[in-house]
């Protein structure tokens, strides 16, 4: 489809070796568990995700294309 054609042109932008996109997920948010704290903690990912084939190791790459920042 055109949006997974664009997808693929954003991704291959930041992977020149991402191949194909196998799945992905409109809107995923990034957590960690702090183990300290006993509790998740939300990081400043948000956006959406791809399960991606690549040319070279590793072959399979989960990456979200993140709304919230550019790094």
């Amino acid at each position: 489809s055109a949006a997974t054609d664009a997808s693929l042109m954003a991704i291959r932008r930041m992977d020149p070796d991402a191949e194909e996109i196998l799945a992905n997920s409109g809107h995923v948010t990034l957590y960690t568990m702090s183990v300290e704290q006993q509790q998740w903690q939300r990081k400043n990912v948000e956006g959406s995700l791809f399960l991606l084939k690549r040319k070279s190791h590793p072959r399979f790459q989960l990456m979200v294309l993140n709304k919230l920042t550019t790094e």
